[in-house]
């Protein structure tokens, strides 16, 4: 925290210059920042900030008993060692290694820490073995044996995953730098090449007795990648995205061969969208909804971000929208029946280190209710049934008369009757039931009209007919009178 005032002014004109001055020369500079805080009450934007954009790894500790085990994280961050595996409490000893460092935590009040070496002799902090140099407080004991026995080694002490065995040996690994913060949807290249006295090992034969395994480990479920060995590079490679897991991604390097073990571990700060998304709901259901969009600057370059969307709408319409400016509003069309809406992200750009990136972060979903105008509209589209009785004069109650009545015999409609043609035209029932004043629904005088116009329509067309029929008839009687 910065509080090297009593005046608050003071204080926040120190932070903005850390901010703003010194923060970007470490960047140019490329100096990675590892950041702690100790407390609750530190200035955790302040150190999330210096860490994420010099791509440095920040850690909030609240137990002092936590502190030696985030060092130890931090170290392993910033200056990679290579390890033997320990299973068990126990670890192999090969003979290419010239030194090992064993790191043992241990609980309070527990018993001295010892080491037993292949051939059972047994070491303490009290050993007086040139070879070792033995550090020890209350929380852990620090290590270092000169060219080391060969053969398993046991460790005298209760079993604790954070225990390290670190060697300097002529076999060793060279991996490709990996980033501290990442992503969610990013790619890792994970590469690895052995090394001899410093130097790559191309002997083939070697190589393919070498069994290389990488084990992600995500909040305790671990799953494994098996790495694939190039001829042509002569390197061990795996290649592979990110998914929606946001938090520390514990990647564990495991290296076998008939005649060696080697293990390396990185842990990897995994964000999820480098955007935040808000939707706005339209009050009315009737002007667009908005979608809000932010960018994360403590992790991306803002100026850089390209936001391609794909808006589903409920009436599976699909929309596309590119967006090249972050804090930005974008309208939804809004459909008055409501329901569920998707919107699906692809998002390029850059982090604050440059490092260019494309992720597709999870879909955003948000369902909406329909109006209270669809509401109305669906009440005054629905038929309204004939067997319904009136229950208050604000109600339709008059029939709506179907547009091809069905009549029974007894009911048929009058004819009108010429000397030789008596055509039919079909006049619409009365309703027997008593009228109302209420007015009949729109719906039904529609219905009525069209009734009217049809037979209308149907007498004048019989008319029509019956006059020609007339006037043939008449010329086929002249006709047949002159030919008598």
């Amino acid at each position: 925290m910065v509080d090297i005032s009593k005046d608050p002014a003071v204080n926040e004109k120190e932070r903005n210059r850390i901010v703003n001055v010194i923060l970007p020369k470490l960047k140019r500079a490329g100096v990675a920042i590892h950041t702690i805080a100790l407390s609750k009450n530190a200035d955790h934007a302040l150190l999330k900030q210096l860490s994420t954009q010099t791509d440095g790894w920040y850690q909030e500790v609240n137990n002092a008993d936590e502190l030696q085990k985030v060092f130890l994280k931090i170290f392993e961050q910033a200056a990679q060692r290579d390890a033997l595996p320990i299973i068990d409490n126990q670890f192999p000893v090969d003979k290419s290694i010239d030194e090992m460092t064993v790191l043992v935590f241990r609980q309070t009040d527990s018993a001295p820490t010892r080491l037993i070496s292949p051939s059972d002799k047994v070491y303490d902090s009290a050993s007086s073995d040139s070879k070792i140099r033995w550090f020890a407080t209350k929380g852990y004991d620090l290590i270092t044996i000169e060219k080391p026995e060969t053969g398993n080694w046991s460790i005298d002490a209760k079993v604790d995953p954070d225990n390290r065995v670190m060697v300097v040996s002529k076999l060793g690994l060279s991996i490709k730098p990996l980033p501290n913060n990442l992503l969610a949807g990013e790619a890792i290249d994970y590469q690895l090449q052995l090394l001899e006295e410093g130097k790559p090992i191309k002997n083939t034969d070697f190589l393919n007795l070498v069994d290389a395994i990488l084990v992600q480990d995500k909040a305790g479920q671990s799953s494994k990648l098996a790495m694939f060995y190039d001829t042509t590079s002569k390197t061990f490679k795996q290649n592979f995205f990110t998914d929606s897991f946001e938090g520390e991604l514990k990647l564990t390097l495991k290296v076998t061969s008939p005649t060696f073990e080697r293990e390396r571990t990185h842990a990897i700060n995994i964000y999820g969208s480098p955007i935040d998304a808000e939707v706005i709901l339209s009050e009315d259901n009737i002007l667009p909804h908005q979608l809000k969009i932010s960018a994360k600057e403590d992790i991306v370059d803002k100026s850089s971000l390209k936001i391609s969307l794909t808006i589903t709408q409920p009436s599976g319409i699909k929309k596309f929208h590119v967006i090249d400016e972050a804090d930005s509003l974008t309208e939804i069309a809004a459909e008055v029946k409501g329901g569920h809406y998707k919107v699906d992200f692809k998002i390029a750009g850059k982090s604050q280190l440059g490092r260019e990136f494309s992720v597709t972060p999870e879909s955003l979903e948000f369902d909406v209710e329909g109006s209270a105008t669809e509401v109305v509209e669906q009440a005054v589209a629905e038929p309204i049934s004939q067997s319904a009785p009136a229950e208050s004069s604000d109600k339709v109650t008059q029939e709506v008369p179907e547009l091809e009545p069905q009549q029974t015999e007894p009911e048929q409609a009058a004819e009108i009757s010429e000397p030789e043609v008596k055509p039919e035209v079909v006049t619409p029932q009365q309703p027997q039931e008593e009228e109302t004043e209420t007015e009949p629904p729109v719906e039904g005088l529609f219905g009525v009209s069209w009734i009217i116009i049809g037979l209308g329509v149907n007498f004048v067309l019989a008319i029509f007919g019956f006059i020609i029929w007339r006037v043939i008839k008449k010329r086929s009687s002249k006709a047949a009178f002159g030919r008598c």
